[in-house]
């Protein structure tokens, strides 16, 4: 009879699930592949606090609100729980496990043979003393306490949501607690789990604690030696009475090793902490090694004099507690079982081999085989083995898709049921008109609406702290001469334009009677005030003096937004120019402003707030963001990639919708008539928006790629809160009137809270259409990186060259642009391919030297067709190169 060992309180031998307190934190999963990250949906992170109710859903719901969160919370104390399962870990093991758990040594510990519930040893789980509720599978070397032996066994995925689940379950279950809280309905109870198991496996343990009784006498017993042939470890194989989902009776290992124990060695059940691999001193005499998954393949192909070894454990085996060394600068070969384990395993361990310098080669099984054949399989077969050894091919430890760095981003058209309902309208019925993309006339309807609502109207962010943002965007047209941005942006403009002649007129008629009063009078009056809602193209100076009357915010409203940018630079970039930009970046913040200058005096604006609207075409747009300073100025705008025009219809009158529009926007404007009004979100919408919130954090992280659009995403957190408001004013009840306006229309009634349908709805159309649209312009038109062409132009050599590897010496063999790469410069691409897909980086041959780049052998695959155009266009330009060279000899 063997020792067994017992969990070491705090030991993390392989993967142990900690959920002391509260647990950690969900992450969100890295962004894959550049492009397709940024266009998949937004993921639900989990709840922070842990009276919210189960959704029942991870992902972002855009069609509806999704379910209210209840005020009335009840509070879980995790760590009491904890401490009472813990202080009756016996009591909770035989609940858990019908009593099939085997009690072993007095009483301090229990046995059982995996987390699933099957009958077995291998399993151990302390139940007195310090270290109660703490378990360990020494198969696996899986650990934890007994909330997450509790998760495993209902097979609850590892998220924050199903560890409170856990906790509330066990409270109520088996503690007994009156608790109650919603839980998915799709998943069985933990009674309904505990009966089906109790069914299957019984309520009874084996009864003795010797592993030759318990699982019968072992059919294997497999030997590990270390380089010197000293015995270090064994595995004894056990066939159970249980059959398997192929018809094949499953099996299970007992590894046992020498530890040291008090100053002596001991032979003890157990894995050794680094774990030898199999027949090594066999492999350490040959330079071409089949790696296979367990011991039984590999001495069946040493029995036909291949060179093969196993890592002890498996498909299962923890790659970082094996020694992988003997099989530096030898050819591998993996051979993987037919099942997606093993295939998996073999993906993982491959990077592992590599960085030792290993050629990696991998066998496919044939496609005939049957699920789980293997090496010895083969060799049952009466095949020979060395057919499919010799038919292995190259293996990489990239499965990314790469990204198609030459690719032209499509942006979405605009979706429905997501805009206030007048502007939707409003869009689809003038680009049918016009013949114009409903999609910049929208964003154009938006940007008129958002200078229309005053910026006494605001909204406090988040539950505490000073945070408010105004209803102010800033959005750009990006499209050929033959988009109509004009049209649409005037359409757009118009019922502002007609508000702000008015105003205009206004003013006039009293300036002109404050002029006609005599000097005493004018002592006692107050001159009028110049408000306005529109500046056109005008200077920052003529600016300053509108906008110090009209602290309610304008619309700046650039037919050619190449203008704009340009009046900032008409002091090529000197002290004038950076002024310009600030006062600009100041405009989009909206904040108190004043100017002393000398002969005028002293210019006090009280609230210095602008929106922007302007088209630009893509090559002027393309060259400013390559001149212009990178402050932020270009990442403020909200771009839309316009589509061609088409031909409008002619065959209806007037849409009713346009009258509705021009009455939302005059609507909006007499806002200004009402009091200061601080907007908050409901708790269902603050709860959405801290989800965005990391969303947008997350996608930050394309900064390593392209820093305009992560700088671009930046903004988002302040963009969702403003066109919050919009969307809120833009639906107000009108039914309610308060003061009414000059223009005798009604003035919105507007609620204290913004709901989570409201913000749900904006969070979808900030996603799935003004990012793809971002996404298109930053990556489109302003280029995949910053160093867009040599980017693509080092993607082009390695599709043209078909290299499997990527040196810096392989760039310096490239084209010109290529050898005039700095080492740091070379650097900055590779890292851009690594996170495009194109390469993995694996260390080099010694610590010294400089990384080696593994390419991902997808992108031939995907790119073949551009690998033939490459390689003509790289010899043409070497045949009109000799060919000016011999002309000129």
């Amino acid at each position: 009879m063997q020792d067994t060992p017992t969990p070491t309180p705090g030991a993390s031998a392989g993967k142990v699930l900690d959920y002391n307190g509260a647990g950690p934190q969900v992450p969100y999963s890295q962004i894959d592949e550049f492009i397709r990250r940024i266009m998949a949906g937004v993921p639900e992170a989990a709840r922070s606090e842990v009276g919210a109710p189960d959704t029942g859903s991870s992902d972002l719901d855009y069609n509806r609100a999704g379910p209210q969160i209840s005020p009335k919370r009840q509070h879980i104390d995790i760590a009491d729980i904890r401490a009472r399962v813990h202080g009756d870990a016996r009591g909770f093991v035989e609940w858990l496990y019908s009593g099939r758990a085997a009690i072993h040594r007095s009483g301090a510990e229990a046995r059982i043979g995996n987390v699933e519930g099957e009958a077995g040893s291998s399993l151990s789980i302390r139940l007195t003393g310090a270290d109660a509720g703490l378990w360990k599978d020494h198969a696996t070397d899986e650990g934890g306490d007994l909330i997450t032996l509790y998760m495993l066994y209902m097979n609850y995925a590892d998220t924050k949501e199903n560890f409170v689940l856990a906790v509330k379950e066990i409270a109520r279950d088996f503690l007994h607690d009156k608790i109650e809280f919603q839980r998915p309905l799709w998943t069985p109870t933990a009674e309904t789990v505990i009966r089906n198991k109790k069914e299957k496996y019984g309520d009874k343990p084996l009864q003795d604690e010797d592993n030759s009784v318990l699982l019968g006498a072992p059919v294997a017993t497999y030997s590990y030696f270390d380089a010197e042939g000293n015995i270090v470890a064994q595995v004894m194989r056990y066939d159970l009475d249980s059959i398997d989902e192929h018809g094949k009776r499953k099996k299970t290992f007992r590894p046992h090793c020498f530890r040291e124990v008090d100053g002596k060695p001991k032979w003890i059940t157990g894995a050794p902490d680094v774990r030898p691999l199999y027949r090594l001193p066999q492999i350490s005499k040959t330079h071409i090694v089949v790696l296979v998954e367990g011991e039984k393949c590999a001495d069946a192909l040493a029995g036909v004099d291949i060179a093969a070894t196993s890592a002890m454990g498996g498909a299962e085996a923890p790659i970082d507690k094996t020694d992988w060394s003997p099989l530096a600068g030898k050819t591998v070969i993996i051979w993987p079982d037919n099942d997606d384990p093993s295939k998996a395993y073999a993906r993982k361990v491959s990077p592992h081999l590599v960085a030792l310098g290993c050629r990696v080669l991998g066998v496919d099984p044939p496609t005939d085989s049957a699920p789980k054949w293997d090496a010895a399989d083969c060799i049952a077969e009466g095949k020979h083995p060395r057919d499919l050894i010799n038919s292995a091919k190259p293996v990489v430890s990239i499965t990314t898709d790469p990204v198609d760095v030459w690719a032209k981003f499509d942006p979405p058209t605009l979706p429905r049921g997501l805009l206030p309902d007048v502007i939707e309208r409003f869009a689809f019925a003038q680009g049918m008109d016009m013949g114009a993309d409903m999609g910049g006339i929208a964003l154009s309807a938006l940007t008129v609406c958002a200078a229309a609502i005053p910026d006494k109207v605001q909204l406090q962010v988040k539950r505490h702290g000073n945070w408010l943002e105004s209803a102010r965007l800033w959005s750009a047209l990006v499209g050929l001469p033959s988009s109509m941005k004009s049209p649409m942006m005037a359409a757009a403009v118009r019922p502002l334009r007609q508000v702000d002649t008015d105003m205009a007129l206004r003013y006039a008629k009293a300036r002109a009677a404050y002029d006609a009063l005599s000097k005493e009078q004018k002592a006692q009056t107050e001159p009028p005030q110049q408000k306005r809602l529109l500046l056109h193209d005008t200077t920052i100076e003529a600016a300053q003096e509108v906008l110090k009357d009209s602290p309610d915010g304008v619309l700046c409203y650039q037919d050619e937004l190449s203008g704009w940018f340009g009046a900032m630079d008409k002091y090529s970039g000197g002290r004038g120019a950076a002024k310009d930009r600030a006062f600009w970046l100041e405009a989009f913040n909206g904040a108190t402003y004043s100017v002393n200058r000398v002969g005028r005096g002293a210019v006090f604006i009280k609230n210095l707030s602008v929106s922007l609207i302007g088209g630009i075409q893509p090559d002027p747009i393309r060259k400013l963001a390559g001149d212009s300073a990178d402050d932020g100025l270009l990442q403020r705008l909200v771009p839309i990639m316009l589509q061609s025009a088409v031909a409008g219809r002619d065959d209806e009158e007037t849409s009713p919708v346009v009258a509705e529009y021009d009455r939302l926007v005059k609507r909006l404007h007499n806002l200004s008539e009402t009091d200061a009004k601080v907007l908050k979100f409901d708790e269902g919408a603050q709860q959405y928006r801290q989800e965005l919130e990391r969303r947008h954090l997350e996608l930050q992280a394309c900064e390593a790629i392209n820093p305009k659009l992560a700088a671009h995403i930046g903004k988002y957190n302040g963009l969702f809160a403003r066109l919050c408001i919009i969307w809120h004013c833009c639906e107000a009840d009108v039914d309610k009137v308060g003061n009414t306006h000059d223009f005798n229309f009604p003035v919105p009634e507007l609620l204290p809270l913004i709901s989570e349908q409201t913000a749900r709805r904006v969070g979808a159309f900030l996603h799935r259409f003004l990012l793809p649209h971002a996404l298109a312009f930053y990556a489109g038109v302003l280029g995949l990186s910053n160093d867009h062409d040599r980017l693509t132009s080092v993607a082009g050599y390695i599709l043209a060259h078909r290299l499997e590897k990527l040196t810096n010496r392989d760039i310096q063999r490239g084209d010109r642009t290529m050898r005039n790469l700095s080492r740091s410069e070379f650097e900055v691409i590779f890292e851009h391919l690594d996170a495009l897909g194109w390469i993995d980086r694996v260390p080099g041959p010694r610590p010294s030297s400089p990384p080696h780049w593994i390419v991902n052998p997808l992108v031939h695959s995907k790119f073949a067709e551009r690998a033939v155009v490459e390689a003509e266009r790289r010899a043409r330009d070497r045949k009109m190169i000799a060919e000016l060279m011999g002309k000129t000899t």
